[in-house]
């Protein structure tokens, strides 16, 4: 998957980004997406703007991926 910064959604503090490291990387970023949680942005406009350019057509995917992963390392602690 690619990263799209916000400066391709007229945002010049480049907030869009696919994980939380990048996100303490830029140190600006305050809201992620409340239904995947796989990206950051610096505000409402932002999040607003990226849903519009296409954030929808992969959230689900990206929150049904997290929800596997965390099932995942969820089995593996009971198993050890």
């Amino acid at each position: 998957m690619s990263k799209q910064g916000c400066v391709d959604l007229d945002c010049s503090k480049h907030c869009h980004c696919m994980t939380r490291a990048c996100a303490d990387d830029i140190d600006l970023l305050a809201m992620c997406c409340s239904a995947c949680r796989a990206v950051w942005y610096c505000g409402t406009a932002c999040s607003h703007a990226d849903w519009r350019a296409g954030h929808r057509r992969v959230c689900k995917a990206l929150a049904a991926a997290r929800a596997a992963e965390k099932e995942r390392r969820r089995q593996q602690l009971q198993e050890s």
